[in-house]
């Protein structure tokens, strides 16, 4: 159980990298923040709850040894990633995959 809440927290530590970031552009606004960091927050929390659940795995205590420590970072590096891949698909932003165009 303390694993699933350490992966929470490490999603909390990505949120608050992200509000410190976001506080100094002119114009911030909590609804924009929530509407950007939401998504990548829910599907972090799956991927890594699943993670967690399937620790005992053989694929994947092939790769990974679940810790305490890799747990926090299940959830910083998870949110991260998937800010990332939905920034990479938002077709206001330029990219060079150039997927959306």
């Amino acid at each position: 159980m303390e694993y699933y809440i350490l992966v929470l927290v490490g999603a909390i530590i990505s949120l608050l990298f992200s509000l410190n970031d976001a506080l100094v552009v002119k114009g911030f606004t909590w609804k924009c923040f929530t509407t950007l960091n939401i998504f990548p927050t829910i599907l972090n929390m799956i991927v890594g709850a699943t993670i967690i659940y399937l620790k005992e795995d053989p694929l994947i205590t092939k790769f990974i040894t679940i810790t305490g420590f890799t747990a926090v970072m299940l959830g910083v590096s998870g949110q991260y990633v998937f800010k990332k891949i939905i920034k990479m698909f938002d077709r206001k932003t330029d990219t060079f995959i150039g997927i959306n165009e």
